[in-house]
């Protein structure tokens, strides 16, 4: 039971360092940050049983804070293609990027698996602020002419 608590504690202390890294920013701005739009995952939609990096949610998991996903576009095999000479930066780096590549040869002339997956974005928010966020999630949609978020 203690060591359940000692991580309650570590995460708690975490929580309200990044809480304090919130008030300089609004401080700084001068005015209250009503929500941050943030990357959810490195690539678009991930293939079922193939998440490979989580980082940019689970910190907004950790801290408990509001999170709504609204896609904002869709991967184009035409558009969306490997960068020659790419060079990976980690390990994790060179699994999604390999993940970027997957194809399905199968369905004919080698189609991208991501072509045509929505490519999204994460709104967050303080905690308990689940109604400002969706409604700012839901603007984000409509201005991005997104039938799918509203």
């Amino acid at each position: 039971m203690n060591e359940l608590w000692d991580v309650q504690l570590q995460k708690w202390a975490y929580q309200c360092e990044y809480l304090e890294q919130f008030r300089l920013a609004e401080e700084t701005l001068g005015k209250e940050i009503d929500a941050i739009i943030a990357p959810i995952t490195p690539t678009a939609a991930i293939r079922h049983n193939q998440f490979k990096y989580y980082g940019y949610a689970s910190a907004i998991n950790l801290l408990d804070f509001t999170s709504v996903v609204v896609p904002i576009t869709w991967a184009d095999k035409n558009v969306d293609k490997k960068k020659e000479g790419y060079k990976a930066l980690s390990g994790i780096d060179e699994a999604v990027q390999a993940e970027c590549e997957f194809s399905i040869p199968e369905l004919g002339n080698d189609p991208v698996a991501y072509d045509g997956a929505p490519v999204a974005v994460q709104i967050v928010g303080r905690r308990l602020t689940e109604e400002r966020i969706m409604a700012i999630a839901e603007e984000i949609g409509r201005l991005l002419g997104n039938e799918i978020t509203p």
